[in-house]
């Protein structure tokens, strides 16, 4: 019974990941890749390549805040000079700015370290993520991601 419920999840993230792409006209005729037969997916990588955090993860809210630390540093580790700048301030600029900023020296720690984790464990995987979704099934966290070739 679990694993149907688990399946289900599943696909209503894929689901959902296709609509919100659908609806933004920047990413509509983005080219969505299938892994072929006896390919890792790409959802199945990030959680190798977030797996030395997932530790210090407590909540599904801390667990998606790693995730989209993680997809940021590892598109923008697919980039080079201005381009890859340019990414790390967008996001920057779109953290919270509330009162308690005494956490950003932690992201940025956390960006460089995920960048250089990608660089030397990842390097041949191509892929730049467009588009995630965070589920939560009893107390694990499902991850759907869309990606495209660079």
């Amino acid at each position: 019974m679990a694993k149907r419920k688990r399946r289900k999840k599943v696909s209503s993230n894929k689901r959902e990941l296709k609509k919100r792409l659908q609806a933004n006209p920047a990413l509509k005729d983005a080219e969505i890749v299938e892994p072929p037969a006896g390919e890792e997916k790409i959802s199945a990588v990030i959680l190798r390549y977030v797996e030395p955090y997932r530790e210090q993860v407590s909540s599904k809210q801390r667990f998606e805040q790693l995730i989209v630390v993680a997809m940021t540093a590892w598109n923008a580790s697919l980039l080079e000079g201005d381009a890859r700048q340019e990414l790390l301030d967008v996001f920057r600029g779109a953290l919270p700015s509330d009162d308690d900023q005494e956490w950003q020296p932690d992201i940025e720690q956390l960006l460089a370290k995920l960048i250089r984790r990608k660089e030397r464990y990842f390097a041949d995987d191509r892929r730049l993520i467009i588009d995630y979704r965070v589920s939560e099934l009893a107390d694990e966290y499902n991850l759907a991601i869309v990606s495209t070739p660079v």
